[in-house]
């Protein structure tokens, strides 16, 4: 019980990655406000976490609009008092060549995946200096250090500044005790991963160390070190979770 008591906003709660942290997290003891633009997934994770004894609501939330952040920050906090942990694990992508890129995609891309990251930090920042510390754990990608085998241009750029963005954060809230990391997952079971071709995933899979797709408990797992005091000597961190895939 490693998470007593905590309380973890997890953006992009109602599935995928979001699911697998809530509900390592939710093992540990932390109180889990699973957000997500889906109501309704949301609601589906935070019933499997209340299935299994743990505490959990869903709150509807949409990163690219701060007034619809505060509002689900507002409610986490209703539910079980101030945040102690933010998992800013929302994101979109999409499969498009450069020369093919529009405006409007790359803006939307960039809007969710990075603008997300810095809204959502920024709205629970009052919270966590009230608790005298915390965790902001950003989901980033491998595409951020090699480039998108999957994705476009735009996702790549977006995942790369989330790296950008965590280093500086960690930087400036280290007097507030407020530590900083970001993860950068491999290939890991989600719908998406699901929805390609066998041919194409054992091709993928042909870069992994491992031979096999990651879960998301297992990023949950990466998740909960750095939400936990196992990692109070470390900010700043960008934690590869990809079975060698990226070796840095």
């Amino acid at each position: 019980m490693r998470l007593r008591d905590r309380v973890a906003i997890i953006t992009g709660g109602g599935g995928g990655m979001g699911r697998g942290i809530a509900s390592v997290l939710a093992r540990e003891g932390a109180r889990v406000a699973a957000a997500d633009l889906n109501l309704r997934t949301a609601e589906a994770t935070a019933q499997a976490l209340r299935d299994k004894g743990g505490q959990a609501i869903a709150v509807e939330m949409d990163v690219t609009r701060r007034e619809s952040i505060d509002a689900a920050v507002h409610a986490a906090e209703q539910a079980f008092g101030e945040v102690d942990i933010l998992v800013n694990n929302a994101g979109i992508n999409q499969v498009i060549r450069f020369e093919e890129l529009s405006e409007a995609d790359w803006e939307r891309v960039l809007r969710v995946n990075l603008t997300g990251v810095f809204l959502c930090s920024q709205a629970v920042l009052p919270a966590l200096r009230r608790r005298g510390g915390g965790r902001i754990i950003n989901i980033a990608s491998t595409a951020a250090a090699t480039g998108a085998m999957m994705s476009g241009a735009h996702y790549t750029a977006s995942k790369a500044g989330v790296v950008g963005l965590t280093k500086q954060l960690a930087k400036e809230l280290a007097a507030d005790r407020i530590l900083v990391n970001a993860i950068m997952p491999g290939f890991i079971d989600t719908d998406m991963l699901r929805a390609l071709p066998q041919e194409r995933l054992q091709q993928l899979l042909s870069t992994v160390l491992l031979g096999r797709v990651g879960t998301p408990e297992e990023v949950g797992a990466a998740v909960l070190f750095l939400a936990s005091e196992d990692s109070r000597y470390v900010t700043g961190t960008v934690l590869n979770v990809s079975a060698g895939q990226l070796m840095q």
